[in-house]
């Protein structure tokens, strides 16, 4: 992938090769390397996620999940501040998911 950001390299080898397959269709799409990165990001939070609430395959996905990621991003604080997210940064996470999903 020229000008992709690199994949996150702790997400789990189950999901790496969905995140680089979407990352690559970005590029062809014309999106940004921002624009890219941020998907990158954020996508490979959610794999995170799921790897680490045992679901280690795509096709185990249900909607439930995405609710339950929802809730958790609702619910967690930022890094860097005791603050929780602001709702346009989950908004943000959500539409990276619907767009992936796609």
């Amino acid at each position: 992938m020229t000008g992709s950001p690199v994949t996150h390299q702790n997400v789990s080898q189950g999901y790496k090769k969905h995140l680089e397959n979407y990352l690559e269709w970005l590029e062809r799409l014309g999106y940004a390397a921002a624009t890219i990165y941020r998907h990158s990001k954020y996508l490979g939070y959610f794999f995170n996620w799921l790897s680490a609430n045992e679901t280690q395959q795509l096709h185990q996905v249900k909607d439930h999940h995405i609710a339950q990621y929802q809730n958790y991003l609702e619910t967690r604080t930022q890094q860097r501040k005791p603050a929780g997210l602001s709702a346009a940064i989950i908004y943000a996470y959500m539409h990276v998911l619907k767009s992936f999903d796609k």
